[in-house]
């Protein structure tokens, strides 16, 4: 038996067709970390029988959940059918995506969302090493940064099943196909440029003199899935009893946004707060022309801006931001112009709170 060492772990994912059944994986993650974990609720027999101790305990139900941290890339291809780079990650939180290619790859947010995923995780160099995290649903997503660092994203899941016998993907036939060893290029927070500015009445595009210096930032966007949830069956295929039926959306999802500036100059966003202005906003990372990643904002509310004085040092700024259908503005009319110009792209029509588009290696939709 193989010792499980972190440094020599490959982690992978592919799209599923069916809920309840693992496929091949054809996309490595530069992960980070994961917390993975299948844990079988019991239930304990507590009848008067005559005696102190608990005889009796079942199995009831399978949770299965975690997350899964990655650097924040621009994606890669190592071999005629895998990819390296976080691109499905970004898939599985937002749901759908779309390709041509004068406009690149365009991840939008799916109104119910509906994709799930195998994750194979090769914690040991061995076939019976591989752990696969079978139907997995992305419950949340965060991408962030600081001033000095690479950019991460974090997912949070739910699945169906772990498996670690029989999987779809060893590890000599599947994991070391996909690779191990590869560094991709990664989003830099000084790759990246922000820009923001007051919507004004025609929803004009950002430009460059809207840019503004900020020292950290922090997407969060969640999912609002059901939990685990088990009932008799319905006759599928792949129907369990003690496995959660397919998670659906149940509430609004939510999107926030933070800043961080590091100098406080201003009471724009105090002020935009308190008279409900909407801002626009964009990030734009660029390493070179073939590597770009675009992250849109059609609609943001300032909720609260805050530069507390806690001494002698200099003041800093932290914005609050709520995330907005793009559809609200004009009254409803929608965002007719595009509330942002991308370099490469051109103008684009963003419909929901946040859309990310990328130009890299990949040539065609990832779901």
């Amino acid at each position: 038996m193989t010792t499980g060492l972190g440094y020599g772990v490959i982690a992978g994912i592919g799209k599923e067709t069916n809920y309840g059944l693992g496929v091949p994986v054809t996309n490595k993650i530069p992960m980070l970390s994961e917390s993975i974990v299948d844990e079988y609720k019991q239930n304990r027999s507590e009848a008067l029988i005559g005696k102190a101790g608990l005889s009796v305990q079942d199995i009831i139900s399978l949770s299965v959940g975690g997350n899964i941290s990655a650097e924040l890339c621009y994606d890669k291809k190592i071999s005629a059918s895998s990819f390296l780079g976080t691109d499905m990650l970004i898939a599985a939180a937002m749901g759908t995506n779309t390709y041509t290619a004068t406009s690149n790859l365009l991840f939008t947010l799916k109104e119910d969302l509906s994709v799930f995923f195998t994750i194979a995780i090769a914690r040991r160099a061995e076939d019976a090493g591989v752990v696969e995290v079978v139907s997995a649903m992305c419950k949340s997503m965060e991408i962030s940064g600081s001033a000095g660092s690479a950019c991460k994203i974090s997912t949070d899941w739910i699945g169906f099943d772990v498996v670690r016998a029989s999987q779809a993907n060893d590890y000599d036939a599947q994991m070391l196909v996909v690779g191990a060893g590869e560094i991709p290029m990664r989003c830099l927070f000084a790759d990246m440029t922000f820009r923001i500015e007051a919507h004004a009445a025609n929803g004009s595009a950002l430009a460059a003199g809207d840019s503004i210096p900020i020292s950290s930032f922090s997407l969060k966007y969640d999912n609002k899935l059901t939990d685990t949830t088990n009932t008799t069956t319905d006759n599928s295929t792949y129907f369990h009893a003690l496995k959660s039926i397919q998670p659906v959306r149940s509430g609004w999802r939510e999107a926030t946004l933070e800043i961080t500036m590091p100098r406080h100059s201003a009471d724009t966003f105090t002020a935009g707060a308190e008279a409900g202005t909407p801002f626009q906003a964009d990030f734009t990372f660029s390493r070179d022309a073939s590597n770009k990643l675009y992250i849109y904002f059609p609609y943001l509310l300032a909720e609260k801006a805050e530069s507390p004085v806690g001494g002698a040092d200099v003041l800093t700024e932290k914005v609050n931001f709520r995330c907005l259908r793009g559809a609200a503005f004009l009254s409803g009319t929608g965002n007719t112009d595009m509330l942002t110009v991308a370099t490469y792209a051109g103008s684009r029509l963003v419909a929901e709170e946040f859309a990310i588009e990328v130009k890299n290696e990949r040539t065609a939709t990832l779901i």
